[in-house]
């Protein structure tokens, strides 16, 4: 399933100005490679005069000398926050509309907060259309499970939507999905549909694992991030360019140079799996607020 904006609500009609609210959550090697490709990519597009666009980085990791390799991170980043470090990059190259928030997520309101502390710009000639977007490139199935609650429980008013991508990958392996919300209706589900197993992890959030266990992480190979940030990359300049979302699962396998989109439909009815996922998200949720952490 593929959703098309009409054309009178994408960027090209004059009186309409958007104002898009990105949060990308996780600056490890995908989250820190996208980070750059965002940077560059809204440093063009704030040179025209019907959108708007702020991003924030969100991350409580500090960068050692082992995130070199893989992430965009040089010798004089070492222990800095990994947030603060490239809001200051993308601040002092691109001037763009960058803020840091140096913490991990723990509930759906601190989303939430991110979101509010973005000021709307005020544009008296246009109609405002703001459009709020979620990225998750985190290796924490707590943290999904946060991105997942706030999904489920964010309430967009008339005229605006809310995108929520994930990435997840392997060594060599891995899988996007798009979650999609316009006003108050879900129309595609995200990744804990397809991936129900996501919401009974009972292991511990990221701000409760001591810093070797943060540390402590399974191996990925630099092609695999690359091609996950490109893939989420390109999902959202689809969305913002041409007001397009794709339901379903991307998978790919970089170091085959294979990539596969399953559409939406090969996984049953949406409306009847939208049910499904809102019920078992729901018990899995109550079950974790009662206390069940034991196996």
């Amino acid at each position: 399933g593929v959703l098309h904006r009409s054309w009178e609500e994408n960027n090209m009609i004059k009186d309409v100005y958007n104002t898009y609210q990105i949060v990308l959550i996780g600056l490890g090697g995908t989250g820190g490679l996208l980070s750059t490709l965002l940077s560059r990519y809204i440093y063009d597009k704030s040179r025209q005069n019907n959108c708007s666009f702020a991003l924030s980085l969100v991350d409580g990791d500090r960068v050692e000398e082992k995130n070199i390799v893989r992430q965009p991170f040089g010798k004089d980043d070492l222990n800095q926050f990994k947030s603060d470090s490239l809001c200051d990059a993308y601040s002092y190259l691109y001037g763009i509309d960058v803020s840091s928030v140096p913490k991990f997520i723990d509930t759906p309101e601190d989303i939430e907060n991110i979101f509010n502390s973005i000021p709307y710009e005020q544009q008296w000639r246009y109609e405002l259309k703001p459009h709020r977007i979620i990225i998750g490139a985190v290796d924490n199935h707590r943290a999904r499970q946060v991105m997942n609650d706030y999904f489920i429980k964010n309430h967009c008013n008339d005229n605006s939507d809310l995108l929520y991508i994930d990435s997840a990958n392997e060594f060599d392996f891995g899988t996007c999905i798009c979650g999609y919300r316009m006003c108050d209706e879900i129309i595609y589900p995200p990744r804990a549909a397809f991936f129900p197993d996501i919401l009974e992890d009972k292991g511990k959030s990221a701000s409760e694992l001591s810093c070797g266990e943060i540390n402590i992480s399974a191996p990925q190979h630099l092609v695999t991030n690359m091609t996950a940030a490109n893939i989420i990359f390109s999902d959202f300049c689809n969305f913002v360019e041409e007001g397009t979302v794709s339901g379903g699962v991307t998978s790919f396998y970089p170091l085959s140079n294979t990539m596969v989109h399953r559409n939406i439909d090969v996984y049953g009815d949406c409306k009847s799996l939208t049910a499904n996922y809102l019920h078992f998200s729901k018990q899995c949720s109550d079950r974790i607020k009662a206390g069940d952490t034991n196996d």
